[in-house]
């Protein structure tokens, strides 16, 4: 009998765009499955779509398999490099445990919908297995993350986030998403149930605080009316020897703030003594700002 495929813990990356006119474009859309090469020869199962065109519409798009890196996915009959383009791909093994939960991988363009708890954003959304966070090095990892979030400052996002947890709690994505799934533990559909509130309201709000966060000029304006966040923020997390304790990565229309240096300090099981330090610096800014 064979042994069901299970996944422990699965890394999430999501960011929210304020609408489909700001959107990653088809350009766009290909340096960051460029990007996803760095999982040598993996592949995904999946389709593409655009809004507004005929020859290449969901009822049209067709499931199919395609390899991360290779561009020749995007050599479509009928796209429209003008428009933006949604859809992506998951990997799961035929012996998984159980679809989702025990998935590796899942990138995914998706448009503006209504969910089981109210309106949702355009989003980016990728999801990564431990065991495929494994088949490259920390610091390869690093880099994508950096890169995925330099290609989508250009957009002007709302917000976005990377969060480690366990797997029964991620679902390789689609416990944060609006689609949530009905096996996602409780805390999930609250921290879903009041953002879709504040995207319904309009409110400049963030989501939770993760081990990454991303805040746009907004945020990070009204973060900064006393001080610059930024700074102050890398004072703090910096040791008297100099060594840093977080990652902060500045861009045009944001910047992005770690709890730590690597993942692993937030690893599912793991004492969080060390964020908890950054988690409750973060937490005093962002309450103070009427933020979270």
């Amino acid at each position: 009998m064979t042994t069901p495929y299970t996944v422990s813990c699965q890394m999430v990356l999501y960011v929210y765009f304020n609408d489909e006119d700001h959107f990653p474009d088809v350009e766009s859309f290909e340096k960051l499955w460029s990007a996803l090469g760095v999982f040598r020869e993996k592949t995904v199962v999946g389709a593409f779509w655009q809004h507004g065109n005929p020859a290449l519409s969901v009822e049209s798009s067709r499931c199919r398999r395609m390899r991360l890196g290779d561009l020749a996915v995007f050599q479509i009959s009928g796209l429209n490099r003008r428009l933006p383009v949604f859809g992506g791909g998951v990997h799961t093994k035929k012996t998984a445990a159980i679809p989702h939960r025990d998935s590796d991988f899942n990138v995914t363009m998706a448009e503006a919908s209504r969910g089981v708890e109210g309106p949702s954003l355009p989003s980016f959304m990728l999801g990564i297995s431990d065991q495929w966070m494994k088949l490259i090095s920390e610091t390869a990892m690093l880099e994508l993350l950096q890169r995925i979030f330099s290609i989508l400052d250009q957009f002007k996002p709302r917000y976005g986030f990377i969060d480690f947890a366990s797997a029964d709690s991620a679902y390789i994505g689609l416990a944060y998403s609006p689609m949530i799934t009905g096996n996602a533990p409780l805390n999930r559909y609250v921290e879903e149930a009041t953002w879709a509130h504040h995207v319904s309201e309009g409110n400049l709000r963030v989501r939770s605080i993760y081990w990454g966060n991303y805040f746009n000029r907004q945020i990070l304006n009204k973060l900064s009316e006393n001080s610059c966040v930024v700074s102050e923020y890398r004072n703090a997390t910096r040791s008297n020897d100099g060594s840093k304790h977080a990652h902060i990565w500045e861009f045009q229309n944001g910047a992005f703030f770690s709890l730590s240096r690597s993942l692993e300090d937030v690893r599912p099981g793991n004492a969080m003594t060390l964020v908890q330090h950054q988690m409750l610096w973060l937490h005093k800014y962002l309450f103070a700002a009427g933020l979270i």
